[in-house]
């Protein structure tokens, strides 16, 4: 009876889980398709500002790469500060520190460069182009250059831009702990970006466990297959996620016999809800971490043992790439 109350439980948690999972991917994936243009273009500007802002530390005493670099930053505020002016109070932050950074390099170029114009030049108009003479240059001709249809290049970036870690849609990697330490076992995994916050990543491995039969110690052949649907917090591709996760292990045990390790997959099928986090570098390079509770449906630990439910921890580290 108790055994019954038991078992009983245990499947409310489980469908719990799964229930909680589900709902909250659903409410992730909601919410970035809301705010995917409006993200993605914040997102855009803030690398912009990030990128001039060292192209400026690097430029030295060059006045010309200096004041490029300064107005690239001043057009990127610029950008922050518009979409921040339908936004949220942490949208408005963001603005406010993008006009704090620009303050800050404003003082640095002129004091070096005095010449320098830190406001971009507007384009001529058609009209004022066929009638008057061209602007008169400073600063090796980059402070009063004609600028070029800027919102146009700009939108042009956002939706073209070549890869980098927010703009991914695939990711591979492998899990170099599982390489180094015993029990040793290859694993590899595919993700795939499904649209907006919500991916779906298929993995498998194989490896030789070590096991205990009843005389001698022997080695055990082994494979998995795993798959998990993640929802990304941020609506991304990277940074915090949920996921649904669930794994077929398979060892080759005679009967009676049973892995030594305790470190080893469980054998048989297990599904996990796990908590994540993945960095993708701007060159692709991604390190993924993630922790969780794991729940075994059918136990294969042991040959010929009878089939039992269990709880486990999980944790995984990976590394890989994005493209």
């Amino acid at each position: 009876m108790f055994a019954g109350r038991l078992r009983n439980l245990r499947s409310v948690v489980v469908t719990s889980l799964v229930v909680v999972a589900g709902g909250g991917c659903l409410l992730f994936t909601s919410a970035a398709r809301a705010d995917e243009v409006t993200s993605e273009t914040m997102r855009f500007a803030e690398d912009e500002l990030s990128e001039a802002e060292l192209h400026l530390a690097e430029g030295g005493v060059d006045c010309a790469t200096m004041c490029k670099a300064l107005q690239s930053m001043v057009r990127a505020a610029d950008r922050i500060c518009a979409i921040a002016a339908t936004g949220d109070d942490a949208d408005r932050a963001r603005c406010t520190k993008a006009r704090e950074r620009v303050a800050e390099a404003t003082k640095r170029v002129l004091a070096a460069c005095p010449a320098c114009e830190p406001v971009p030049p507007k384009a001529p108009s058609p009209a004022s182009t066929s009638t008057a003479p061209p602007p008169p240059t400073s600063i090796s001709g980059v402070a009063n250059a004609p600028a070029p249809s800027e919102d146009a290049v700009y939108a042009e970036r956002v939706t073209t831009a070549g890869v980098s870690g927010r703009r991914a849609r695939f990711t591979v990697t492998f899990s170099p702990l599982q390489l180094v330490l015993p029990p040793v076992f290859a694993h590899v995994a595919v993700e795939a970006k499904l649209f907006d916050g919500v991916s779906l990543a298929l993995g498998g491995g194989f490896g030789k466990l070590p096991a205990r039969a009843p005389n001698n110690d022997i080695s055990a052949s082994s494979y998995s297959v795993s798959g998990d649907f993640r929802g990304y917090l941020g609506g991304r591709f990277d940074g915090a996620y949920l996921a649904i996760a669930g794994q077929y292990f398979h060892a080759t045990l005679d009967s009676e016999a049973h892995l030594k390790s305790s470190l080893s997959p469980i054998p048989g099928v297990t599904t996990n809800l796990v908590l994540g986090w993945k960095l993708i570098t701007s060159s692709g390079f991604t390190f993924e971490t993630r922790a969780g509770l794991g729940i075994v449906l059918k136990d294969e630990r042991h040959a010929g043992s009878p089939s039992k439910n269990a709880l486990f921890p999980v944790w995984d580290m990976r590394v890989g790439w994005s493209f």
